[in-house]
């Protein structure tokens, strides 16, 4: 039997850090894949706020739409087993896009393989992310920010709202602070809708982040417009 990832690292030592965006086509596809499938999918089950490899493979060639860039940075250990030597194993993902105008990073997607969480790999992909963010930013501090489902929208009690309490706190614990809420996602792909119940939250690990207003309702057009989608129909007052 294949071992599977939770016991495939030994320490931090053991770890690779691996940008897709610098790896050859077929190297590219096949790392993206199988993220996909032995990570992502259970941590995003949600269709309304998930992506796919199909969705992130051309953006990885080059920009996006308005310049956008996307980054899939990935985790990986030593070898799925000893029958299978040849292939490391997927530890984990950040999928991360740069906004040239705003000059905001969005960490989309980040997630951990069942049995690492808690071992300090969250912490290492947040340095990663940020070295992202100032490679494209001119700033050697870059704003970055996430998206999270409010624990407000499930009824008290529910598994879910359970779920997403432990998302916010572990986003919490990785120096993440609430800018915005309530916040609408615009949809991910043509005929989703918009997500009602999410929150918008910054990195700043050292307390309340001060983010510029202008520069957060520039990124939320930017990102809108990424999308190909026209303006939120129903948008939801801030003061």
């Amino acid at each position: 039997m294949r071992r599977g990832p939770s016991n495939a690292l030994g320490s931090m030592r053991d770890i690779s850090m691996i940008d897709l965006r610098d790896v050859d086509p077929g190297t590219r596809a096949d790392l993206c894949l199988r993220f996909h499938e032995q990570v992502y999918r259970a941590a995003f089950p949600d269709p309304d706020v998930a992506e796919t490899p199909e969705v992130w493979l051309p953006l990885l060639e080059g920009t996006g739409p308005g310049g956008h860039v996307l980054h899939v940075v990935l985790a990986v250990g030593p070898s799925g087993g000893p029958t299978d030597v040849d292939t490391p194993a997927i530890l984990g993902g950040a999928v991360i896009e740069f906004f040239p105008r705003s000059e905001v990073t969005l960490l989309s997607y980040l997630c951990i393989a069942t049995g690492l969480r808690g071992r300090g790999l969250g912490h290492a992909f947040i340095r990663r992310i940020r070295a992202v963010g100032s490679a494209h930013s001119s700033s050697a501090d870059p704003l970055v920010v996430c998206e999270a489902r409010s624990a407000d929208a499930s009824p008290d009690g529910s598994e879910a709202r359970h779920d997403r309490l432990g998302r916010i706190r572990v986003l919490n614990s990785l120096g993440f602070r609430e800018v915005m809420s309530p916040y609408r996602q615009p949809p991910l792909a043509p005929g989703r809708p918009w997500v009602d119940g999410m929150m918008l939250l910054a990195h700043s690990p050292d307390g309340d982040p001060a983010v510029d207003r202008p520069r957060l309702e520039l990124f939320l057009d930017e990102y809108r417009r990424s999308l190909g989608v026209p303006a939120d129909p129903d948008p939801v007052p801030h003061p």
